[in-house]
């Protein structure tokens, strides 16, 4: 443990806790509290398909078994409703659906938004698709966004960001980024997951929204719920 690192994250992220701790301690309160039945679940993921994220579905799927991807750039559910209605499709009979979203980030001892990645001198961005598109806003105020069909969701993350552009502090900008993206990923997440609910006759649907924290390699990487519901 990194004392330095671990105090900033208190900072930043009061609520955060160990990846695995908290993963585990959700998994066992939707099987006591919910009744959930793993031989009738089936688990999605919202998130950014960075690698560094790999070690939280990798949690997932060893508590469910398997894991259909919903995310895409930032976390954000860019299957959109096709890709709800194969997940719902998906669903076993009479049974649960568990989905698990949110932005990543990355910290050590110096910075937000950077990480030392397996091989790298250097250090770079996570999530990159988030801060990239928050630069590109700053360095063309202004400008109409054109979506590229070669770089769609880059461009979309550049629209959910660019109304509430002047929310986001100068000085350390990286949690409102999050803080942003997370609510635009969470109102699509619910209002589809409510949908699929109903027309693919599932028990219940359980949502789990948190920020992802990337720390360095040596470290654990951290999770802040920030949103948990049965549907």
């Amino acid at each position: 443990m990194n004392s330095i690192i671990d105090k900033r994250i208190k900072a930043l992220f009061p609520d955060a806790a160990p990846y695995e701790q908290v993963l585990n301690e959700y998994y066992y309160r939707m099987v006591i509290e919910f009744g959930m039945e793993m031989d009738k679940t089936i688990a999605a993921v919202s998130l950014c398909p960075d690698e560094l994220n790999n070690v939280v579905i990798e949690k997932i799927r060893s508590h469910f078994g398997h894991v259909f991807y919903l995310g895409g750039l930032a976390g954000y559910p860019f299957s959109g409703e096709t890709g709800f209605n194969a997940f719902g499709d998906h669903i076993p009979d009479n049974g649960t659906a568990f989905i698990f979203f949110g932005p990543h980030l990355a910290i050590d001892e110096k910075s937000l938004g950077f990480v030392h990645r397996i091989g790298q001198a250097r250090g770079t961005l996570s999530c990159g698709a988030a801060f990239g598109a928050y630069r590109m806003l700053l360095d063309e105020p202004g400008e109409p966004i054109v979506l590229n069909p070669d770089d769609y969701q880059q461009g979309r993350i550049r629209q959910m960001l660019a109304p509430k552009l002047n929310l986001i502090p100068k000085q350390q900008p990286e949690p409102k980024v999050m803080d942003i993206l997370f609510d635009e990923s969470h109102d699509f997440i619910v209002s589809q997951s409510q949908r699929i609910k109903e027309r693919f006759k599932a028990e219940k649907v359980v949502l789990m929204g948190a920020f992802v924290v990337n720390t360095p390699l040596h470290m654990p990487d951290y999770l802040q719920v920030k949103y948990f519901e049965k549907l």
